[in-house]
């Protein structure tokens, strides 16, 4: 008897010592927290635990709106002072262009707005960017030598119909492009701008783009024709363009030297 006793006694701590090397060994489990397999339910901190919005002060990204203030990309309007992606129309977009202000400058005129073409000389601010743009001459398309020999020509073709925009008072707006070329000084030029397919216009502007000249219809047909003399010489720029707004079509410009 006394070896069965021994023997129970044995087998009582080896069982005590196994349980407290596994109570050792295992990480104990945070109090609170759920055991794995198990989901549990939301506990209004700042971290989304569910599938469910628990409208805390992060973004849970869930499709539920938060309403908190940063945007969630959700199919509800948080309301935020961020685009939130959303297809509630911003209520101070009045014009319904796609701007509200400050970023779109007139509210009642939808083709007002930073989107928008900046139209030349028409003294609006068509793309809200805080001026009237007036600079003809710094988008020329390409140069046109002076002839060294008199009567000759230098000759360019191109197609007028494509932006720019500029526009003259109340009419247009007319397509237009520019080129440059160099007059020196006491010298003399012929420009022409003619068409077949639109009724030229043409202007002469000085180098620092203020118009000195302008013509329709003074050259063959439907062309413009311009006689420069410059006691001065320096850079001149030929704007061609239309006798009526919105006019195209293929054209030819050219210098002559009338020396």
């Amino acid at each position: 008897m006394e070896h069965g006793l021994r023997a129970g006694w044995i087998g009582g701590l080896a069982l005590l010592f196994l349980l407290a090397c596994l109570a050792a060994c295992l990480e104990p489990w945070p109090i609170g927290d759920p055991r794995p397999g198990m989901v549990r339910t939301d506990d209004d901190d700042a971290d989304d635990d569910d599938a469910t919005d628990d409208d805390d002060a992060a973004d849970d990204d869930d499709a539920v709106d938060d309403d908190d203030t940063v945007d969630d990309d959700d199919v509800v309007d948080d309301d935020d002072a961020v685009d939130d992606d959303d297809t509630t129309p911003d209520p101070n977009d009045l014009d319904g262009d796609g701007y509200a202000p400050p970023e779109d400058c007139d509210e009642t005129n939808p083709d007002i707005n930073p989107g928008a073409y900046e139209i030349q000389c028409n003294h609006i601010d068509d793309d809200c960017d805080g001026t009237s743009d007036c600079d003809l001459c710094s988008e020329a398309v390409g140069i046109l030598d002076l002839p060294a020999a008199s009567e000759d020509w230098d000759t360019e073709d191109s197609v007028l119909g494509q932006y720019p925009w500029m526009q003259y008072g109340v009419t247009g707006p007319y397509y237009y492009e520019t080129w440059s070329f160099y007059l020196p000084y006491l010298a003399s030029a012929g420009i022409a701008v003619s068409s077949e397919e639109f009724d030229a216009y043409l202007e002469i502007r000085d180098s620092s783009c203020t118009l000195t000249h302008s013509d329709d219809n003074s050259g063959s047909g439907s062309g413009s024709w311009i006689v420069l003399t410059s006691l001065w010489g320096g850079q001149f720029y030929i704007v061609a363009s239309s006798a009526g707004p919105l006019e195209s079509g293929s054209y030819q410009v050219g210098v002559q030297n009338r020396n």
